[in-house]
């Protein structure tokens, strides 16, 4: 089974791999990066959010897959969709 998600002309969408993570760290490590969060993250932190990251995507079929750049293969992050999880008039949605 292929761990690729979706295409685009340029990017790969696809499960998350053990060579993401020292760059997916260094993302979350940098604090302009991290500017409109609460703090920059450890590796350790970033680890388990790829972690918790897989574990969703197992559950909910969808999620934050990493994201490649075709003409390197180069990690240049995610994007991804998350169910709503608190009630509104909109509420249930993704």
């Amino acid at each position: 089974m292929s761990d690729v998600l979706y295409e685009t002309p340029r990017l790969i969408a696809r499960r998350w791999q053990d060579r993401d993570r020292a760059p997916f760290a260094a993302l979350n490590g940098d604090p302009e990066v991290m500017r409109y969060f609460p703090a920059p993250l450890t590796r350790a932190e970033s680890d388990l959010m790829i972690d918790g990251i897989e574990a969703r995507m197992d559950k909910d079929g969808f999620g934050f897959p990493a994201i490649e750049r075709k003409a390197d293969g180069a990690f240049v992050g995610l994007v991804g969709l998350a169910p709503v999880r608190f009630e509104a008039p909109f509420t249930p949605a993704v």
